[in-house]
């Protein structure tokens, strides 16, 4: 039941083709690496 507590907030981040574009997706993988770098 704590799963689905979450699960609103983890379809935030998940990747949904009506929401998220290459773009988009880019720019997150470039936020990660700073973040890691």
């Amino acid at each position: 039941k704590c799963e689905t507590r979450h699960q609103p907030e983890y379809r935030k981040f998940s990747v949904d083709p009506q929401i998220t574009s290459i773009e988009v997706l880019q720019s997150i993988l470039i936020k990660a690496f700073d973040i890691k770098g």
